[in-house]
């Protein structure tokens, strides 16, 4: 599926081995090179270069992620909002490294005591937007301000 090849591709960039892409896919070292080698052959251009025990990814591959990365995203964000939860779905936080390590901790790991279906992740603000929008996170919690509100009517 061509999704799944751009995804691997996207996970590919900053996981910078097919290992590791896999890991974080949940899928195995094969099926990430395999989803690779299949995007390739549906767009006609090569996407990555062995590099020692890591890959390089090609200028082709760097402008296709540089042009699909925000519609990929806005994509997953579309699908995310029409996915049904039921009691036991896992409830992704991204959070604000700052703000969990200061104020947030206590209450925080009380409620992942309590509540086993609640995942934390840590980034920086503009981080936790893009995945709040994509769906990769379910709730965002930031630290500072925004000088406009412009992003609040895409979530």
């Amino acid at each position: 599926m061509l999704l799944e090849g751009i995804e691997t591709l996207l996970v590919l960039e900053e996981a910078k081995t097919m290992n590791r892409a896999g890991s974080i896919l949940y899928i195995s070292q094969s099926a990430v090179s395999k989803r690779i080698t299949n995007l390739e052959k549906k767009l006609g251009i090569k996407l990555i270069e062995p590099n020692g025990r890591n890959v390089r990814l090609t200028t082709d591959a760097l402008i296709l992620i540089k042009n699909i990365t925000p519609t990929f995203n806005e994509l997953c964000g579309q699908i995310y909002e029409h996915k049904s939860f039921m009691s036991d779905s896992l409830i992704h936080i991204d959070c604000s490294e700052t703000l969990l390590g200061g104020y947030l901790s206590e209450a925080l790991v009380e409620c992942i005591d309590e509540d086993k279906h609640i995942k934390i992740s840590t980034n920086h603000t503009p981080r936790i937007i893009e995945n709040v929008k994509s769906g990769k996170a379910m709730i965002g919690i930031c630290a500072g301000f925004f000088t406009s509100s412009a992003w609040l009517t895409d979530v």
